[in-house]
């Protein structure tokens, strides 16, 4: 069984409460980010939050120009960004790197 919510005062759409439900643990995750009592690596490790934001930002960018509020799921879309900072970092691309390369090496019969 989906359950569904409506959106806004005027609006007839109608989304499924999984995407709030989703959405409300990113919010607290990037506000748990914020006050450092998460590491972001760890973040990353357990949830893809650029799959998620990439599928909940139309959503959310609908949600904000009818309510009039830009600071609607901020701490989701500052984790966001926190990620896409992370992923740029060449300390990173170099930790990703090397993985691939160990996962290689172990794939190799000697």
């Amino acid at each position: 069984m989906t359950l569904f919510v409506s959106v806004g005062h005027h609006s007839q759409e109608t989304i499924p409460m999984s995407y709030f439900i989703v959405g409300n643990f990113m919010e607290c995750v990037g506000v748990l980010l914020k006050n450092k009592l998460l590491d972001a690596s760890l973040i990353s490790q357990l949830v893809t939050v650029t799959d998620f934001w990439e599928k909940m930002k139309p959503l959310i960018e609908g949600i904000r120009k009818e309510e009039h509020s830009q600071s609607y799921y901020g701490w989701f879309e500052y984790l966001q960004r926190n990620e896409e900072k992370r992923k740029e970092s060449p300390a990173v691309r170099n930790l990703v790197c090397f993985k691939r390369f160990q996962k290689i090496l172990r794939s190799l019969s000697w």
